[in-house]
This record gives C-alpha cells, structure tokens and sequence, in this order.
C-alpha cells in the first residue's frame, strides 16, 4: 500500500510521470486545494490566463509542439463551458490535450449552486474521443492516467475529466498507475496493396494534386512528403509500371523498417 497523500499530490505525479512541465489553467473558488497543491512542489509550473479559451489554446500549442499530450486545468460549469470553442480546434485537430475541471463539491451537488452544471460530462463529450467525470477520490490517479492514453493514442485527441473540487482534497493511499505501461507506440503500417492501388491512380493522373494536412508535420514527415511530390509528378507512359514498382518496394521494406522501429526508407525520383 503506498503512503497516504491527498488526491491532488497524486494529480500531479501521475501528470509528471507523463513528462508534463506545465500545467495551463485559471483557477475558480473550487480550484483551491488543487493551487495550494502544485504551490508546494517544484516538478510541475502552473501557467494562469486570464480566460479558458486561453488556457485550453496555450495547451493546445504546447501539445502540438512537443507532441506530448498536455494539461489544461478549469473550473466547474462557466469554466468548462468558455472552454468548449478551444477544445473543439483540439478536437477537429486532433490535439492530445487534457483538460481537467474542478467541479461542485459532492456533498452540495443537486443544490443548484452558483455554478453547477446539469452535467458536464455530455456537455464536453461531443469534442473529445473520451470524457468523464470521477466519483472516488481513490480513482483519480486511474482516471487521469487513462487520459493521457487515450489523448496519446492514435487518432489522437482531446480528453476532459471533471473533478469534484472536495475529492481532490482527500487522503488516498492507492499507488499510481505506471506511466510506461499506458505509453502507445503510434506508428503503424499501411496495408501494401492499397498503396499499390493508390500509386497507379497517381501515376495514371493528369495533374495529380497533393492536399497535405496538419498531420503531415505531426508525424514529422515533410521531406518524405516532398520526395513523394517529386516522385509523382507527371510520369510518362513507360514510366508508369516502373513507379508502381518503386512504390511497392518502398511499401514493403518501410513494413520490414517498421518491424524493427526503424523509419521508412527514402523515396527515390524517378529518372
């Protein structure tokens, strides 16, 4: 069993764990014990704003920049709700980011307090692959490192976890989950033949067009995309058979390099 701590204490070493340095936010009355929390360590900087549509786009950018799913901290009903346009950029982007919300006390909920909501869980879950809210102080570390899975697997994407403000304050003496055990590797083949099927279309096209989105830099895959660009630029007629035939080789020996974690091998142009 491990040492007691409270629900917060343990927030923040399963966020650490997961190689978060910040934490974006703009506390509300209930946020308190959780402020009070990262006050006293050292690992993990808080980051304020001065609105939630801040708070939740600056976690944004820095989880498009690192890569890294990334934490963005609110409070109850108003703060989830001017937190929505930002998370649905993250969702349509699909940008790992976390954002986590203090809710009412449980022991008032249903008391229609000044800043309860109906229900923020269906509120947020129409712009995130998941989004729940914990009811046990002792499940905190579990629901939170699920987040940072579930943001980081692919399709990536936004995640939202409501935290009622008196749980974060409770003792727990669970032990955190393993960080290294919920990390995804996001690299996955293609399947050979449709890669066939698809260089015989370019080849065959007049004007091929190439529409590259925000995942091309995500996968850090730019000068791959440009070697492909010149690649299938208008290949003549006796040339067609021998691009299909580079494709496929590409195609299967980026299979064998993905076996051993390795990267694609380079595209060469056609002469």
């Amino acid at each position: 069993m491990s040492a007691e701590k409270i629900a917060s204490q343990a927030y923040l070493e399963v966020a650490a764990a997961h190689g978060v340095e910040y934490v974006f936010g703009l506390p509300g009355t209930s946020g308190q014990e959780f402020i009070g929390t990262i006050a006293d360590q050292e690992k993990i900087r808080f980051i304020l704003a001065m609105h939630e549509t801040c708070v939740v786009s600056m976690a944004d950018g820095h989880a498009r920049v690192t890569g890294r799913p990334q934490l963005a901290q609110v409070s109850t009903l108003p703060g989830s709700a001017n937190s929505v346009g930002a998370l649905y950029d993250a969702y349509r982007d699909r940008s790992p980011v976390i954002v986590t919300s203090t809710n009412v006390d449980t022991r008032i909920d249903g008391r229609d307090s000044h800043t309860e909501g109906k229900n923020l869980v269906e509120m947020t879950k129409q712009f995130t692959k998941w989004s729940a809210e914990v009811h046990r102080a002792d499940r905190i570390p579990e629901y939170l490192n699920r987040a940072f899975k579930v943001a980081s697997s692919p399709p990536t994407g936004p995640v939202y976890l409501a935290l009622p403000s008196n749980l974060l304050g409770e003792p727990i003496t669970v032990t955190n989950p393993e960080a290294e055990r919920s990390r995804i590797s996001p690299r996955l083949a293609g399947d050979p033949d449709a890669f066939v099927d698809a260089a015989r279309m370019l080849a065959h096209a007049r004007r091929p067009l190439i529409v590259a989105g925000s995942a091309i830099a995500k996968a850090g895959a730019i000068e791959e995309l440009i070697k492909f660009a010149e690649l299938v630029e208008a290949p003549r007629d006796d040339e067609v058979d021998e691009l299909v035939d580079r494709l496929r080789s590409v195609v299967e020996a980026g299979r064998q390099e993905e076996d051993r974690g390795a990267g694609l091998p380079e595209l060469e142009h056609v002469p």
